[in-house]
């Protein structure tokens, strides 16, 4: 997990710099192991779209950085839904963001979009909806049997 972090933190600004101009919704950062993306496993090339669910395998974790270079980051054993997400640095009042942590664990670092205007911005866990309102946040879903 600390390699994983180190790569993380070193690759960040150098994505960050460049991440407005992609037209897709975000790109795979960073990975290890078994991680999939609506069922295939993702390369260094996979790009992500909205209604895409992230998942990773027991060993396996994610690092993703979206359009308007926020940063998820999916433990293992998690899987999220990309519900809805819209990116135009041209017309900020079009920008969302809707994820729903299905299991697992994510943490989230927000972007451009957050910044703008906070409220665009909504996490769903369970059956909970959480408004972001910082810069960093952690949700942590556990299955019906608890957590270890």
């Amino acid at each position: 997990m600390r390699s994983i972090l180190t790569t993380w933190l070193l690759s960040v600004p150098l994505v960050l710099g460049s991440a407005a101009v992609w037209a897709d919704l975000g790109r795979i950062l960073a990975f290890d192991g078994d991680v999939r993306i609506n069922g295939e496993p993702v390369t260094s090339d996979t790009v992500l779209q909205k209604d895409d669910k992230i998942s990773t395998g027991p060993e396996a974790s994610v690092q993703i950085v979206l359009a308007d270079n926020s940063v998820l980051d999916l433990e293992p054993n998690s899987e999220v839904d990309i519900n809805e997400y819209v990116f135009d640095p041209v017309a900020p009042e079009n920008n969302t963001s809707q994820i729903s942590v299905l299991a697992g664990t994510l943490r989230y670092v927000s972007g451009k979009i957050a910044k703008d205007d906070p409220e665009d911005v909504s996490f769903t866990a369970g059956e909970s909806t959480i408004g972001v309102r910082g810069t960093y946040i952690s949700i942590s879903v556990c299955p019906d049997e608890g957590c270890n």
